[in-house]
């Protein structure tokens, strides 16, 4: 199984409508509901419901492979109290698996966020923020 899997990742690298060069622009919007207990391998303490549309550079450096920036701006609402805060985000893409328009990648993201309360309650309004998942 392993094999498959790493020949698949080989003979994804290149090819595909994502080329060495290419620029995007793209918007992404995003909404999670807190999640209490454990978690993978941390112990979350979600409290706070979010929802945010950003937008994001992207620069090809191979062919199906990117880096970029993203700004996203993210509502709040923590025990009935709605705020704000902004999300500054850098990370890279591989498209694993393209067909005709239709691709399918990877994000790994990191980034620092700012809000205009405590995220969460007991928290600070400064906060070091990660991603990673699938889109197409």
């Amino acid at each position: 199984m392993r094999a498959v899997f790493l020949l698949a990742c080989l003979c994804a690298c290149h090819g595909g409508m994502h080329k060495q060069g290419d620029k995007q622009w793209s918007v992404q919007g995003h909404y999670s509901t807190p999640i209490v207990g454990d978690l993978l391998w941390w112990d979350a303490k979600g409290e706070a419901e979010n929802a945010g549309i950003g937008v994001w550079n992207r620069w090809y450096l191979e062919d199906r492979w990117a880096i970029g920036i993203g700004l996203t701006p993210t509502w709040f609402r923590e025990f009935g109290k709605n705020f704000g805060g902004a999300e500054f985000e850098v990370g890279m893409r591989w498209h694993f698996w393209e067909w005709e328009k239709l691709g399918i990648f990877l994000d790994l993201n990191g980034g620092f966020l700012y809000t205009s309360e405590d995220v969460p309650r007991a928290g600070t309004d400064w906060n070091f923020t990660f991603a990673l998942g699938p889109g197409f």
